[in-house]
């Protein structure tokens, strides 16, 4: 009789102890011994050589094995862990092409279509072989980015150039999870980040978009100087006069930017998030409005051109860009 246990091996960890890591990777696999057919779902901490650092049988395959295509399958480790495969149910997915999401109960997962006969030796008393594998791997089938531009403004009180506005992302880049605690623009003024990538190349590509692409638009801000008093001298009946001029700038950038990474399957399977990145810059004084701003940057981000910088900062050309101003009354 088949029984939904672990393997492990020593010093390595378990599935879940690690809630994120990188390089782990997930065998989605069919086995064969003395006691018939069956199908298990291996974790590797790192590639998917050798023993795995866990299995478990997926229930109800003891008098075969699973049919994983076209739907969703769970097993659940011994220490509670669930690892769920949803593979796409079509018979094209070319050998290393993308095959569907998966996740665990911390991080979601790519899945591709990989086959490795005798892969390891199953501690059921077979050998099992590797049918599909998932880890954290962008699927680079196609991919798109939109953009999402808010009407509303905030003003910056100096001249600032957006791109070095946008790099304080790298103050907050952190995987799976970018860290949203505010970074200082000025006395008045910050900017957070909050966003998510389910591969671990995707936040660092989606901070470069942010940076590269949004932050380079001359669309990014409007900048307005004028003239300002800066020194003061007493005249009479309590009256003051200028003696001293200068200039004061305000940079004019949108409130929240959001971007979207999403993958999209060659063989017309359901698109699928790779992340996101929503962008906020907070101000002590009121919030603007400025619909040609949000209009102007979101074309500038929809543009045809986007697409070979989007291509040189995510490592491959199925892209395609798109952009709105996400605000209604523009």
């Amino acid at each position: 009789m088949i029984t939904n246990l672990s393997y492990k091996v020593a010093i390595l960890a378990f599935f879940s102890s690690i809630p994120y890591t990188l390089g782990e990777t997930v065998v989605l696999a069919n086995c064969q011994g003395n006691s018939g057919k069956w199908s298990e779902i291996a974790y590797y901490s790192g590639g998917p050589t050798g023993n795995p650092n866990a299995i478990v049988v997926v229930p109800g395959t003891s008098g075969g094995t699973v049919w994983w295509e076209g739907r969703s399958v769970s097993a659940t480790f011994t220490d509670g862990n669930v690892f769920t495969s949803h593979i796409r149910g079509d018979s094209s997915i070319p050998e290393g092409g993308y095959a569907g999401p998966g996740e665990n109960l911390y991080q979601g997962f790519n899945c591709f279509h990989h086959w490795v006969p005798n892969l390891y030796q199953s501690p059921q008393g077979g050998s099992c072989g590797q049918i599909y594998y998932c880890n954290h791997d962008a699927p680079h089938d196609g991919l798109r980015i939109d953009f999402d531009v808010w009407k509303e403004t905030v003003d910056l009180v100096g001249d600032f150039n957006p791109y070095d506005v946008y790099g304080k992302v790298w103050d907050r880049y952190r995987t799976p999870f970018f860290d949203n605690s505010a970074v200082q623009l000025t006395d008045l003024c910050s900017i957070s980040f909050e966003g998510h990538g389910a591969a671990d190349n995707v936040n660092g590509n989606m901070a470069k978009t942010l940076q590269e692409i949004v932050g380079k638009r001359d669309e990014a801000a409007k900048k307005a100087t004028s003239s300002i008093c800066t020194k003061y001298r007493p005249i009479e009946h309590g009256q003051k006069e200028c003696i001293e001029w200068g200039t004061r700038t305000v940079t004019t950038m949108p409130k929240t930017i959001k971007i979207d990474a999403v993958n999209i399957p060659n063989n017309g399977g359901a698109p699928g998030e790779a992340g996101y990145l929503t962008t906020t810059i907070t101000c002590i004084d009121p919030n603007g409005v400025d619909c040609n701003l949000c209009k102007g940057l979101s074309g500038a981000l929809g543009l045809f051109g986007l697409v070979g910088e989007a291509a040189a900062i995510w490592g491959f050309a199925g892209i395609v860009t798109s952009a709105v101003c996400a605000s209604q009354g523009c």
